[in-house]
C-alpha cells in the first residue's frame, strides 16, 4: 500500500531536467525533445559560461524556445548578485538558489535565515 501510494504521489511531482542540460551541445533542439518527455516540466540551467547580461540572453532564448511547454529554471553557481539581476531581467520566472541562501555563499554550508529574508525582501521589491 505505501508503495502504490508513493508511486502515485511522484506521478502529480513536478519532474525537472537537472544541469546535465549545461553540457548539451544543441541545447535548443533538446528542449524540443524535452517538451516530448511527458514527466519533464523543468528545466533547470545556469544558462552557460559568461556574465550574467550573457547569461539571461540565453535564458531568454530558451524561455521562448520553450514557451508553455516547459518551465526555465535559472540555477546553478546564483549568488545574490546574480540574482538580483536576474530577478531584475525577469528573463525567467523561476530562480533555484543554493550558495546565494548558505552562509558564507558556501554551497555545502547551512541555509541562512538572513540570506534567505534578503533574497525574498529583494523578490518582493521586484515585483
Amino acid at each position: 500500500m505505501c508503495r502504490m501510494a508513493t508511486a502515485a504521489s511522484a506521478r502529480k511531482c513536478a519532474r525537472s531536467f537537472h544541469r546535465a542540460f549545461d553540457s548539451l551541445a544543441d541545447q535548443l533542439s533538446a528542449i524540443d525533445r524535452l517538451c516530448t518527455v511527458r514527466r519533464v516540466d523543468g528545466i533547470l540551467t545556469s544558462g552557460g559560461e559568461g556574465t550574467v547580461a550573457e547569461r539571461c540572453a540565453r535564458l531568454r532564448q530558451f524561455v521562448e524556445r520553450a514557451g508553455s511547454r516547459l518551465t526555465i529554471i535559472a540555477g546553478g553557481g546564483v549568488d545574490f548578485d546574480a540574482f538580483s539581476a536576474l530577478a531584475r531581467d525577469g528573463a525567467v520566472s523561476w530562480l533555484h538558489v543554493g550558495r546565494a541562501a548558505r552562509d558564507g555563499k558556501d554551497p555545502d554550508g547551512p541555509v541562512s535565515a538572513v540570506s534567505v529574508r534578503r533574497l525574498r525582501d529583494f523578490a518582493d521589491s521586484v515585483e
